[in-house]
């Protein structure tokens, strides 16, 4: 519809460098840095608006977020978890795993 965003979220491929790296940040109650893609263009939130259109017409990546952190499940309601106590979780990444049968998280 006209006027509604939606942001759809995919890892698609992540190393097994990435997921240590990062997994040992959040163990330890920290961020961890995303660093950009080696050999693509790269356009950042704060950008000057004429290169947000290079997204669609360059194959532009879009760097939304420059540090992350890995988000804990409660395994018997299945909402999500900021490892940080000052940290909140998005509505949106709890709707849509709530959306998915309960034997996604209830293992």
């Amino acid at each position: 519809r006209d006027g509604v965003t939606c942001i759809a979220w995919v890892f698609g491929g992540a190393t097994a460098d990435f997921f240590m790296e990062s997994e040992w940040h959040c163990v330890g109650r920290g961020l961890y840095d995303i660093r950009e893609p080696q050999g693509r263009e790269v356009v950042h939130p704060k950008a000057p608006q004429e290169q947000w259109s290079r997204i669609h017409t360059h194959g532009a990546h879009y760097m939304e977020h420059t540090v992350g952190t890995w988000l804990e499940v409660e395994h018997a309601t299945g909402y999500l978890r900021a490892p940080m106590q000052e940290m909140r979780v998005r509505a949106d990444l709890l709707q849509l795993l709530m959306s998915r049968p309960a034997s996604v998280w209830r293992f």
